[in-house]
């Protein structure tokens, strides 16, 4: 990361405060609409669904399906075609909004501008007050390595108020000194925690480097996304993307460790490590209906989404 003169407590990239998370508020007016489906959902927040009943806005017809209401076959359409037709009705309709937010110790990490659980809860903030201002409720999960905080989807300006707070102070326990100790993944707890608390039609927002993912946590990602549409949003830094350990120097705050030439198979291990993450994540994506964005840590978190949208225009 860029030297700045501001001690570490005090930069905004470094650790983020209640302050700089409230202002995003205003940002937020910023960030557009897009006619993409995926960006609008995340940034609109309201959705069209598609439903067997009467009495809503027509879309279509279409062939009938095993399980249509018999009560919407279109039978000057059937007669037509001599092949049953469904009529196909949209209602425009509320759902609660679940962001999922990540502040453990792999986040605790950037070699650019910012790090990346600054990014994660400046995007988490950003979401935030996006689903607040078109009038729908927002809630979820911020989490560490040890502990998280729960919040029942709500609509109101003091709800948020309240989760953006707690991601400003999850965002400033990375910074302070614990006596070290061997880590253990938080990350299949907290699906669990997810299942158990989300039922059907939520749009669950996670956001996270996604390191803690395995490969025996894509069943139940896949099984929540049967019955909610879920968005993973990774955050991602160029040093694990195109890993170069010549000589740098890494710390976890307590201990520093620097690479050097005699130390090869410990740079193939970190290497391997970080590729099989990145490929673990795109497994995912890749063989299941699952959407994914992606965010870095060189850029600041609001150009980064009018990026998104501009692209996807």
């Amino acid at each position: 990361m860029k030297e700045n003169k501001k001690n570490a407590t005090e930069d905004y990239r470094i650790v983020t405060n209640i302050q700089r998370l409230k202002k995003l508020q205003h940002d937020v007016a910023q960030v557009g609409y897009s006619p993409d489906k995926v960006v609008q959902t995340i940034l609109t927040g309201g959705y069209r669904s598609k439903l067997r009943g009467r009495g809503m806005e027509f879309e279509e017809v279409r062939n009938y399906v095993r399980g249509d209401d018999i009560r919407n076959i279109d039978w000057k359409v059937t007669g037509r075609t001599d092949a049953l037709h469904s009529k196909v009705f949209t209602e425009e309709r509320e759902r609660p909004v679940f962001i999922i937010t990540d502040q453990s110790r792999s986040m605790d990490f950037g070699t650019d501008e910012f790090l990346k659980s600054v990014i994660a809860s400046e995007a988490s903030a950003i979401i935030t007050w996006k689903i607040l201002a078109v009038g729908d409720r927002v809630g979820g999960i911020i989490y560490n390595d040890t502990e998280h905080n729960y919040f029942t989807p709500r609509k109101s300006k003091s709800h948020a108020l309240s989760m953006v707070s707690e991601l400003a102070k999850y965002n400033k326990m990375l910074r302070c000194k614990e006596p070290t100790k061997k880590r253990q993944s938080h990350f299949d707890q907290i699906l669990f925690e997810v299942k158990k608390r989300v039922t059907h039609d939520y749009l669950i927002i996670w956001i996270s480097d996604f390191n803690e993912l395995k490969e025996t946590d894509h069943k139940g990602i896949v099984e929540l996304n049967e019955h909610n549409d879920v968005i993973l949003i990774r955050v991602k830094d160029k040093m694990e993307e195109h890993l170069d350990l010549s000589n740098i120097t890494y710390t976890d705050g307590e201990r520093q460790l620097r690479f050097t030439d005699v130390m090869e198979k410990q740079k193939e291990k970190a290497y391997n490590y970080f590729k099989e993450k990145r490929q673990n994540f795109k497994r995912l994506s890749q063989h299941y209906p699952i959407t994914t964005l992606e965010l870095n840590t060189s850029i600041d978190t609001t150009h980064q989404f009018k990026e998104i949208l501009r692209k996807s225009r």
